[in-house]
């Protein structure tokens, strides 16, 4: 959202301040490119976000200036939902669309998608490319006028896929994918094959080379190759392959096991769509080693395709097989879809009700409605006239995570706030401090590699100076797997502590 928001004041795409988002191994600003931030920016201006969402309510501006973006979010989802159904129901048929999309919608890895993340915003765009893709591996290319089609069809995916590859780069896993799909529809036309490629790889390269284009154009191109060759390759955090499937298993096992038996079921079945979607991926996610939850965003809708075709036709494998039953085989097959439907769907249900009926943020909302207020208060009492040449200071210096800083720096324009605890970009300017202790500060502080020892030692001084004003309790949930099994709770640290609010003065 600080990204968002720097777009929105007119401050162009790369925003200085992002070095700062990853551990200070490398100090690169451009870790990913911009097209998220750009496109998040464009919808929320239309709705002239923040201003129109911000009152004389502290407490209710903030609930608007988190909920708005959320709701953008969760629209996005139902589109992709919709983008799913599409691509299964032209790969496969109707039945596996139908089932395919509920999944998508109600298994405990649907929460991913609520979150402002990039993979949450490329996804409706690499769904369109897939999609498109999909369509022109219907047609048949004897029709003189379906050839013009095809061709549209490919140009249009690959726009769409460049546009995905530009908001985040592990986009370009998909390429095998709908390389195949589009070649498929000419598979005895060697030529055709190769024009048509070559016309669905315009878009795919010229739109993301934008970005390596704009560095060049600010003369910054060395910092945006040793930004991307450190996401790619050097990061140093032990989160490879195993740790992102405990991560899977945690959160969502029944549709690890669905789809990648249906994945399995298709290969055998020599349908190798599911394998082309993912096998790239997880080979990217092998050789990088840095893996999160919400990075399996990319997958998701190929497990809830693939489980739905696992549902529906290992049944009928089973029945076709079965030596003796009292069971007529066609009433035997029914009985064991809507058994593995049903299974499904409940376990989803159970686990996404769980997720969204816990108040897991509500102290976060409070937390920043206290210090929105604690430093108006400040403020309120110095004349601003013409004190040090600036008007209006806060005369505050606020030092959180970004879950709160992106709020003050931007939609409330105080001047001095850090973008994040390890924002070494500027001295400590005032003599009031106010410190945000959450588990993002907890973790950070602890850390021993990778990042600045002065900046730790700096904010440790200031938390060592400064008392505790107020304490926001985090509601009361275990966040272990016994009390809220397979919901995702547990990642990302979701509202996993208390937050200290602590002042000098």
């Amino acid at each position: 959202m600080r990204r968002t928001m720097h777009v929105l004041d007119g401050l162009g795409p790369q925003d200085p301040l992002n070095r700062f988002d990853h551990t200070q191994e490398s100090t690169s600003s451009y870790d990913h490119p911009f097209f998220g931030q750009l496109f998040l920016a464009s919808v929320l201006s239309i709705i002239n976000y923040p201003y129109s969402f911000i009152s004389d309510n502290a407490l209710g501006s903030v609930q608007n200036l988190y909920l708005v973006p959320r709701i953008v979010i969760g629209i996005l989802a139902i589109f992709d939902t919709f983008l799913v159904y599409k691509i299964a129901d032209i790969r496969y048929n109707r039945n596996v669309a139908f089932i395919a999309a509920i999944l998508f919608a109600i298994m405990p890895l649907t929460w991913l998608l609520s979150r402002i993340v990039l993979d949450s915003i490329l996804l409706p765009f690499l769904l369109m490319s897939i999609l498109f893709a999909v369509y022109c591996n219907k047609l048949h290319d004897r029709d003189h006028r379906k050839g013009y089609s095809v061709t549209l069809l490919a140009l249009v995916s690959g726009i769409f896929l460049g546009i995905a590859i530009l908001t985040k780069l592990p986009a370009v896993t998909m390429i095998p994918l709908i390389v195949f799909l589009i070649c498929g529809n000419f598979r005895y036309n060697r030529i055709k094959n190769l024009k048509l490629l070559g016309k669905w790889f315009i878009p795919v390269i010229l739109i993301p080379i934008i970005w390596p284009a704009y560095s060049i154009s600010t003369g910054q191109f060395d910092e945006w190759l040793g930004g991307v060759v450190w996401q790619a390759t050097e990061r140093q955090e032990e989160r490879g392959l195993i740790f992102a499937f405990n991560v899977l298993w945690d959160i969502d096992p029944l549709l690890l096991l669905l789809g990648i038996s249906g994945i399995i079921f298709a290969s055998i079945k020599k349908d190798f769509f599911f394998v082309l979607w993912f096998i790239p991926y997880l080979v990217l996610v092998y050789y990088v080693g840095w893996v999160t939850h919400f990075h399996w965003i990319v997958v998701f809708p190929v497990f809830c395709i693939a489980s739905s075709f696992f549902i529906l036709n290992l049944p009928k494998t089973i029945a076709s097989r079965a030596i003796y039953t009292k069971i007529p085989r066609p009433v035997f097959r029914q009985l064991l879809i809507f058994s593995l439907f049903f299974v499904t769907v409940g376990f989803g249900l159970t686990s996404t009700a769980m997720m969204i009926s816990a108040d897991v943020s509500s102290h976060q909302i409070k937390t920043a409605e206290f210090i929105l207020e604690k430093v108006k208060t400040v403020t309120q009492n110095i004349n601003s006239s013409n004190i040090n040449g600036i008007a209006n200071k806060s005369y505050v210096t606020i030092i959180s995570s970004p879950m709160y800083s992106w709020l003050f720096m931007y939609p409330f324009k105080e001047i001095y706030v850090l973008s994040w605890f390890r924002d070494s970009s500027q001295p400590i300017q005032t003599q009031k401090v106010l410190l945000a202790v959450d588990q993002f500060y907890k973790g950070w502080i602890k850390r021993e590699s990778g990042e600045e020892r002065r900046q730790i030692q700096l904010i440790n001084t200031i938390h060592n100076q400064t008392n505790v004003t107020r304490e926001f309790k985090a509601p009361e949930i275990t966040y272990d797997k016994d009390a809220y099994p397979f919901t995702g709770l547990g990642q990302g640290r979701i509202g996993a502590s208390d937050v200290e609010v602590r002042t000098n003065y």
